[in-house]
């Protein structure tokens, strides 16, 4: 699979991002810094329809603000907020103070968060906008709803780290990240 990354935000505080569900402690030993990888979705630009899921890497002294954050996502091209049919996926710029978040924030050692992040950062992707599906599918990723889109990018993550990972069926973003959290005991 592969993976598009969003954009890197500077940030003062990220606490209120996290604050939905609790977090899912999947570390094994103590370290110096806090890494956490926050499942997320919101609705799209303050409409009910689409909504999107993806990813927050964060690292933090204990009690500190962050002083990494990076949010990634799995989005169609071109502008494109809703397509039912195979688009070139595309960057995409991920809202963090949408009111309508909601995350799953899990705690991870810094080498499970380095793999997660990593494999998200795999793809070099040049974004196209134009062009014959077929041929870019060759070199580039394809979107496809409900195949390879936001809640499959989600769940490659999720299975990165060891959380366990519920059929998608056919739910929306907004209502699969709430189903991560209950299959992982948040």
């Amino acid at each position: 699979m592969k993976v598009v990354l969003a954009v890197v935000f500077s940030i003062g505080s990220v606490s209120a991002a996290f604050a939905d569900y609790a977090a899912v402690d999947k570390r094994v030993r103590t370290e110096p810094l806090d890494y956490r990888i926050a499942f997320c979705s919101r609705l799209s630009d303050g409409n009910i329809l689409p909504t999107h899921a993806f990813v927050i890497y964060t690292r933090a002294a204990p009690g500190q603000s962050a002083d990494f954050m990076l949010a990634t996502g799995w989005a169609p091209a071109a502008g494109k907020k809703f397509t039912t049919s195979a688009v070139v996926g595309a960057f995409s710029e991920e809202i963090l103070t949408d009111r309508s978040q909601n995350c799953l924030p899990v705690l991870v050692n810094s080498e499970a968060w380095q793999a997660a992040l990593d494999s998200a950062r795999a793809v070099d992707f040049e974004e196209v906008f134009e062009g014959d599906i077929d041929q870019l599918a060759e070199r580039f990723s394809v979107y496809r709803l409900l195949e390879d889109d936001c809640i499959t990018f989600v769940q490659f993550i999720a299975g990165k780290i060891g959380l366990k990972v519920p059929d998608r069926g056919a739910k929306r973003p907004v209502d699969y990240i709430p189903e991560l959290a209950k299959a992982n005991g948040a």
